[in-house]
């Protein structure tokens, strides 16, 4: 869980740690802004996993960025070296999503479009875990989420299953009474691919 008003890992290369800007908004709101926000996630991971296009896509902003492409790219978050277990080349598996769309997506109805070419063949799960949570003002805050994902494909596509451990980094923007997601972008850690 965030610490409001406190310290989270900037989502830079070395992820030292940096200090949140104070919000002008009182304890018990920040703290609604958090639920608010980890219910925002937690729809988009259900919309995903049950092929609800239109549902994912409203919990981004109209202009948001999504980028994905760290999905198959697994490297140690401290030394950098791939970490993945597959039976396929690292060039093979970071084309594979670089075939996908041109990187980030940007924009609602795009990601809408990318999400369902990506995703429609295969039955996933992502299941999310405590996430760092910062909220820098009443319309802004910002997130780093740990997460667990599997995904079962047909042959026809390649690679058939893949399991892996990672990290979303997402800024969010609110919009009306809604806290929607402004970006996303995913570094994976570990990564198990056949």
């Amino acid at each position: 869980m965030g610490v409001v008003g406190g310290a989270m890992l900037a989502s830079g290369s070395s992820e030292a740690l940096a200090q949140t800007p104070a919000s002008s908004l009182s304890s018990a709101d920040q703290l609604m802004a958090m639920e608010a926000i980890k219910y925002r996630k937690a729809r988009y991971a259900y919309c995903v996993d049950h092929k609800d296009y239109e549902g994912f896509a409203a919990n981004f902003t109209e202009d948001a960025s999504w980028d994905i492409r760290g999905a198959m790219d697994a490297r140690n978050p401290v030394t950098g070296q791939w970490t993945a277990v597959s039976e396929f080349s690292e060039e093979y598996l970071r084309s594979f999503v670089e075939k996908a769309a041109d990187w980030p997506v940007i924009g609602r109805s795009n990601i809408a479009k990318t999400a369902e070419r990506f995703s429609q063949t295969s039955t996933s799960a992502h299941k999310l875990f405590t996430p760092m949570i910062d909220i820098l003002s009443d319309t802004d805050a910002r997130a780093i989420w740990p997460f667990e994902d599997e995904s079962y494909s047909p042959a026809s596509r390649g690679v058939t299953y893949m399991n892996g451990v990672g990290y979303y980094h997402e800024t969010y923007s609110k919009v009306g009474k809604d806290w929607l997601i402004k970006s996303t972008k995913v570094k994976r850690s570990l990564l198990i691919v056949r």
